[in-house]
């Protein structure tokens, strides 16, 4: 097994994760080491978001495949992600 293939197995475990999970996925959290590889593979993008009611309020969030939101936490192992418990 080479570098390469080490590194795409926590994005591979995640995309089945994510492929598994029995609702509508909308945020997830990633481990710092994955967070990093998400941003190096392109599957991140930035989007606009508002606190309701306030027009100026607005803040640029992280999404994973534009649909999921992420949430680097640097206290999860650093290949580790977590999805909301159903």
């Amino acid at each position: 097994m080479n570098y390469q293939q080490l590194t795409d197995m926590p994005i591979q475990d995640l995309n089945q994760a994510i492929e598994v999970y029995p609702a509508k996925l909308q945020g997830v959290k990633v481990g710092t080491r994955l967070w990093v590889q998400l941003v190096e593979s392109n599957r991140i993008t930035w989007v606009r978001g508002f606190i309701e009611g306030i027009l100026d309020s607005g803040i640029d969030l992280p999404v994973l495949d534009n649909k999921i939101f992420v949430h680097v936490d640097p206290s999860l192992e650093e290949d580790a992600f977590e999805l909301p418990q159903t």
